[in-house]
Order: structure tokens, then C-alpha cells, then sequence
């Protein structure tokens, strides 16, 4: 017997007038683009300067340690963030539905659904002209101040790479990676992430240039990594954190196909 399969998809990239691509994805399409180059905050982003307060209809979020702790509150009928739990640090909110209004889009100012994880799900035109006009909407509306009662989606976010904060960040981070000392330093999942894996029974880390074998039942501890960067020179440290990848297998013996996530920079 002769098994065959299928998995449509496809991807419409667009760029406006500045240096910004938005990115439209249908079935399998999001698997076409870079990840490192998403902005994985722009939908909840959205979400916290269009939603009903009271209309959170689900809401995911990732405690930040490398337990990789996921939460999961639904209320059908809708609720508030701080009824779901949001109001805590350390917590940043992966996945969120609810109802919204977002009167310039083309779908006219009627409520409307929005869901958000690592992209947006919204109402968006079909023909050119109208699309492009619900594109510059978003990007305006992204540009506004978050809506009372909304403001724990934004209580902690990644920052872009482009980000003038980013350079002196990165010293602070080489600074305490070189101090060999883990009071203030921890190692976490990336949020964006988790629902990618699939079962997960052991983590490998490629990349340290010694050519060793190195397998771990779980997220390596910051205590590993500082030994890995112990011998590498200051200017070296960012390149090794981005160069260092992480694995995580459906066995415990790491194999080609046991692979269930695409490998992870440890800087991530």
C-alpha cells in the first residue's frame, strides 16, 4: 500500500513604506518564515489597545522559570484579566482571546474577535486597497497606549533586536555570565515557544566546539551554562550564545527523527 500526505499552506508577505514585512499565513505557511525575525509581541500587543476590559474570553500564560509552567483560564462568557489570574510578576501572557473594537478597520465599528498568540487573528479586508488601509490601522493603533485594565499583556515583553535599550543590556548580561555568580542570573524557556514541543524527554546542547556529547534530562541550569562560557573571552560571549543550540527529543537517546522543536540559541 502506497501512503501519501498533504499539508497545504502558504505565506503572503508584504512590506510598507518603512523596513516592515507583515506577514499573512494560511494552513501550514507560518512554518515558511524565520522565527527569529517575528515580533511575537505585536498580536497581544494589538489586543491590549482594542479589547473589551470584561469580554477575555481565554487567556495562556508562561511562568518564567525552566520548568516551562503553562496556565490556561477560559471563561465563555468573558471576564477580566486580573479574573484570570494575570497580576503577578515573572508571568508573560502567551495566548488570548476576547472581544474587541477597532473602529477604522474595514470591518466597520461593530464588535469583533481577536486571537492572539505569536501572531494576530483578526477581520481584515480582502481586496488590495482596503487590506493595505486595515495594515496602516494596526500599525497606528500599535503605536497607542494600552487600555485601562489591559496593561499585565504588556507587563513583561520581549524587547526587538533593534531596540536602543538592547546594546547595554547585552553588557549587563555578559557582566553577569563572567561574575561566575547565579545570585542574579536564571535560565527559562522562551515563552513564544511552548506549544511547539511536543512530549519531551531529554534536551541536547549543540554548538560548544569541543565536539562532546552533552544530553540532560531537562533544561540545562544557568550553573551549566556559566561553565560553558567560564574559558570563552568577553568580545566572544554573545556569538557563543547564539551559536550554543538547544534540543529537545521525544526519547532519551537524542536521534534525528526524536527531534519535536526546532533547535533554540541559548541566548534565547
Amino acid at each position: 500500500m502506497r501512503l501519501t500526505n498533504r499539508s497545504p499552506g502558504a505565506a503572503l508577505l508584504i512590506q510598507d513604506a518603512g523596513d516592515v514585512i507583515w506577514a499573512f499565513t494560511w494552513g501550514t505557511g507560518f512554518h515558511f518564515l524565520d522565527s527569529e525575525q517575528i515580533d511575537f509581541g505585536f498580536g497581544s500587543g494589538i489586543v491590549a489597545r482594542s479589547a473589551l476590559p470584561s469580554e477575555v474570553k481565554s487567556l495562556t500564560k508562561t511562568i518564567l522559570d525552566h520548568r516551562a509552567r503553562v496556565d490556561r483560564s477560559s471563561m465563555p462568557n468573558g471576564s477580566t484579566i486580573r479574573d484570570l489570574g494575570v497580576d503577578g510578576y515573572g508571568e508573560v501572557v502567551s495566548r488570548i482571546e476576547a472581544k474587541a473594537r477597532i473602529s477604522d478597520l474595514s470591518v466597520g465599528d461593530k464588535v469583533i474577535q481577536l486571537s492572539a498568540a505569536d501572531s494576530l487573528k483578526a477581520p481584515l479586508a480582502k481586496s488590495v486597497e482596503h487590506l493595505l488601509a486595515d495594515l496602516e490601522v494596526l500599525d497606528e493603533l500599535s503605536r497607542q497606549s494600552v487600555l485601562p485594565g489591559l496593561e499585565s499583556l504588556e507587563q513583561l515583553v520581549a524587547l526587538k533586536s533593534k531596540d536602543s535599550r538592547v546594546p547595554a543590556l547585552d553588557e549587563k548580561l555578559v557582566d553577569a555570565l563572567h561574575s561566575a555568580s547565579t545570585n542574579r542570573l536564571g535560565v527559562s524557556w522562551p515563552h513564544e515557544r511552548l506549544d511547539a514541543y511536543g512530549p519531551v524527554m531529554s534536551v541536547k546542547v549543540n554548538g560548544l566546539g569541543d565536539r562532546k556529547r552533552r544530553i540532560f534530562e531537562q533544561a540545562p541550569d544557568i550553573s551549566d551554562v556559566i561553565e560553558w562560557l567560564a574559558d570563552v573571552p568577553r568580545e566572544a560571549v554573545l556569538d557563543r550564545l547564539k551559536a550554543v543550540k538547544i534540543e529537545l527529543h521525544s526519547e532519551a537517546d537524542p536521534q534525528g527523527h526524536t527531534l519535536v522543536s526546532a533547535s533554540v540559541p541559548l541566548r534565547r
